[in-house]
Order: C-alpha cells, then sequence, then structure tokens
C-alpha cells in the first residue's frame, strides 16, 4: 500500500496536526504513525474510542524490540490502538535516545509499513535532516511531504533545509515524490512561501495550503468542535488530501479498495466513499509538481481543474460516481461514535474525527430554562408599570 512522510525543517508548523488531518480524511483505510524522534504526542493529543487514554508505551515502543527478529507485516497492526473517531494509530516513542538506539530497524519498520495489505501509512517523522536515525522512513516512501509555515523564518528555513535534505532521499537514485504544503494566515501569504520555494526548486510539487485555523486544530487536540467539516481547517485539508492521492503512484494503491473502512460504535461497518481516480501519467523518477494542482493563487475552497469523484460540489459531502454532484451521503460516515447523541450532520466527509457532544439537560438545561424565567420576569414587571 501507499504511504506518505511528513516532514519539518525547523520549528513546529504544524506537521503533526496535518499527519492527523490527513489521517482523518483519507479515502482508505490507513495507519497513522508517530515517528517524530524527538518524542511522539499524537497519542497525548487524541483520547481513545471509549472516551479513555490512549496508552503511551504501546505502539513504537512495543513495535520496535520486536522488529530487530523477522516478522509479518500484519504483525505490526497488533500494536495499534484506535483512537475516538475510528483512527488506527502507532504512539509514538518517548525520547531521541530510543530513536538513535533503533539503528537498523527503521529500515526494517520502512518495509514492514510499505507491505501492508489493506492500509496505507500516513508518517510524522518530524524534523527530518541528512543524518536523521528516522530518515530510511521517507526514503522509503511514496511521498515525503514537508510542511512550511509561511513566515520569513519558517519558508527561509525549509528552502535550506530541502537542499540537503531532497539529495539525501534520493537513494541510489530513486526516492520518493517530494513535494510541500504550506501553511499560513491567508491566501496572499501562501502565495509568497510558494514563490519564494519554487525559484530554488522549480519542480518541487506543491499541493495546497492549510489555515492557521486554532479551532479547526482544536479537533486534534481532544476539544469538542461542532459541525467540524464546516471548519476552514478540515475543508481546506480535504482539497490538499485529493492532491496527495492523485500524485500516488497507481501501482502503489493495490487492493486499496475495501469495502470497509471503520466500524461504527455499535459494531455495524460502513462502507467506505469512492476513492479519486488515479492521475493519466505519473512521472516515474524525479520532483514533479502534483498533475492538476492547485495554482498558487488558489484557495482552499477553490476546487482544482479536475474534482475528484468522492468530493461533492458544495466541498462538504462525498458522493460516489453514481451520484449527483449536488447529491449527499444519506449514511453517517465511520468514524461516527457512541458518545455523539442525535443523527450525525448531512454529508459529513470526516471519517477519522469524532462528533461534538450535545447538551441533552444538566446544568444547559437549567441556564436555558433560568433565562426563560428572567425574560418572563422581566415582561410582567414591563407591564405592571404601565
Amino acid at each position: 500500500m501507499s504511504t506518505v512522510a511528513l516532514f519539518t525543517a525547523k520549528g513546529a508548523p504544524g506537521a503533526t496536526t496535518d499527519a492527523m488531518l490527513f489521517a482523518a480524511l483519507w479515502p482508505r483505510r490507513n495507519l497513522l504513525i508517530d515517528c517524530d524522534p524527538a518524542g511522539g504526542d499524537i497519542a497525548l493529543r487524541l483520547p481513545g474510542d471509549d472516551g479513555s487514554s490512549l496508552d503511551v508505551s504501546t505502539g513504537m515502543l512495543t513495535l520496535l524490540p520486536l522488529a530487530r527478529r523477522p516478522m509479518q507485516p500484519t504483525d505490526v497492526l497488533t500494536h495499534a490502538q484506535v483512537a475516538l473517531g475510528g483512527t488506527e494509530l502507532l504512539a509514538g516513542i518517548a525520547s531521541p535516545d530510543q530513536a538513535i538506539a533503533a539503528g537498523n530497524v527503521w529500515s526494517t519498520l520502512a518495509d514492514l509499513f510499505n507491505a501492508l495489505p489493506e492500509h496505507d501509512t500516513i508518517i510524522d517523522v518530524g524534523r527530518l535532516h541528512p543524518t536523521s536515525a528516522v530518515l530510511p522512513l521517507a526514503q522509503r516512501a511514496d511521498l515525503a511531504v514537508c510542511v512550511v509555515h509561511a513566515s520569513l523564518t519558517g519558508t527561509i528555513a525549509a528552502r535550506s533545509r530541502l537542499r540537503t535534505v531532497l539529495p539525501a532521499l534520493a537513494r541510489d537514485g530513486v526516492g520518493p515524490r517530494c513535494g510541500f504544503v504550506v501553511r499560513a494566515e491567508d491566501r496572499r501569504t501562501a502565495e509568497a512561501a510558494v514563490r519564494v520555494l519554487h525559484e530554488g526548486f522549480e519542480d518541487l510539487w506543491y499541493f495546497g495550503w492549510l489555515p492557521d485555523d486554532p479551532a479547526g486544530a482544536s479537533l486534534f487536540e481532544g476539544g469538542r468542535v461542532p459541525r467540524p467539516e464546516r471548519t476552514m481547517l478540515v475543508r481546506s485539508g480535504a482539497t490538499v488530501v485529493a492532491q496527495l492521492d492523485a500524485a500516488l503512484p497507481p501501482d502503489s494503491k493495490r487492493g486499496a479498495q475495501s469495502p470497509e473502512l471503520n466500524v461504527a460504535a455499535d459494531g455495524n461497518a460502513l462502507p467506505q466513499s469512492a476513492p479519486p481516480p488515479a492521475p493519466d501519467a505519473a512521472p516515474s523518477q524525479g520532483h514533479r509538481r502534483a498533475p492538476d494542482h492547485p495554482a498558487p493563487g488558489r484557495g482552499p475552497d477553490e476546487p482544482a481543474q479536475q474534482q475528484p469523484s468522492h468530493a461533492a460540489a458544495d466541498g462538504y459531502g462525498p458522493v460516489t460516481a453514481a451520484e449527483p454532484a449536488a447529491q449527499r451521503v444519506d449514511q453517517p460516515p465511520a468514524g461516527w461514535v457512541a458518545a455523539h447523541h442525535g443523527p450525525p450532520p448531512e454529508g459529513l466527509p470526516v471519517t477519522g474525527l469524532a462528533a461534538p457532544e450535545q447538551p441533552t439537560g444538566g446544568r444547559a438545561a437549567e441556564k436555558a430554562a433560568e433565562r426563560a424565567r428572567n425574560k418572563r420576569g422581566s415582561l410582567l414587571r414591563r407591564k405592571s408599570s404601565v
């Protein structure tokens, strides 16, 4: 299956949040892997599928020792946990010392991740440099995506780091298809960063930009957000995910059309939406710009020239090829859990985000009743004074 590795050059531009976002929006079943050598925190930021805390010691910490001996790719899944919303993940390591001590095991894990029969893998490798312990994970990925913050320091640091990382990724002349995603406050700022990076790397693929959206990002901090599909981060993330999926080599998507994605809280499997079509022609090697990628002047809400079949006309609901563009999916997507009260909003495109809890009583009901009594009392006093 296909593998996407996300890395950064300097600071914290939001690569971990983007990895969780892409895993939630990915059109096929996937495994989110936290391989930040500085120490992973995804398991700390997401609750478990039952609302409890995830086990930070189950994941890479339990997998690394076993990977020194022969094992099957499916054995990796025994170390995975399910977060609230249905995202399958491997919790990260605790310190840089553990990443260095693993040594050549990272190369073995890279091959195991690529050989998973029913899962795409989305890997957060943190700050990447030519001597990084987790470099083999990016070298063996299908896509290596640099997350760039569109500030002056962030853009210059990314350009400087790419000069050394891109040659290191192309081992023996063969490496992943490399590109970047921009984090910015607005479209104009993102355009400026794109121009700077394309001046030094003309053929580097540009997959789009994501807004600095604190409300949307709180989804991945255990927060509750009503109608998450309407946040700018999720809407723009759907466009970026479509570009990433279109840039993947067609042969890396073999067997990806699984009839089931995640399993809802009641145990009933929900069908996955139709995956987007593969690009007409993909380059064999080298770093080239993604086909039909959004132009630097296009915002996150504006569609690319060729809309994938799983994106509805309004940008929210997934549709299949047999459905009209404006029709929404009637069946709720996978990832909705028992903690959700009431029916899910129509057309939610996210498979790995938990729905917010809706207040049905208790303190919220008491406050509503108190406001009604106060309003009625003020009307009565006004009439009596007249």
